[in-house]
């Protein structure tokens, strides 16, 4: 019997894991859905213009400001970030033809 329970909790526990990754799945399908419609949005054309504007310096800082500004100051995020940079696979990966 207790052997019943343990399988029965178990095949509930991946049932759970299941959904959320279908989830976080469809999460990141819509946020990227809307990341292009946003690209298109006029603010954020000056805002492209203005940061590819000035010495790579510049730039950076100019990105790194917009990107504070929009996660509200939440250092989890600015972690994560830094995280995903610095990653290997993330950096080769990145182009300076890569669209939002």
């Amino acid at each position: 019997m207790k052997e019943d329970k343990l399988r029965e909790a178990i095949r509930n526990e991946i049932k759970r894991s299941l959904e959320e990754r279908s989830y976080l799945d469809r999460a990141k399908s819509t946020v990227s859905n809307r990341l292009g419609r946003v690209a298109n949005l006029a603010g954020v054309k000056l805002l492209k213009k203005a940061l590819s504007q000035g010495s790579t310096d510049q730039r950076a800082a100019g990105v790194l400001a917009v990107v504070k500004e929009l996660i509200g100051g939440d250092d989890a995020v600015l972690r994560k970030i830094r995280y995903r940079l610095q990653n290997k696979s993330t950096r080769g990966s990145m182009s300076s033809s890569d669209e939002v």
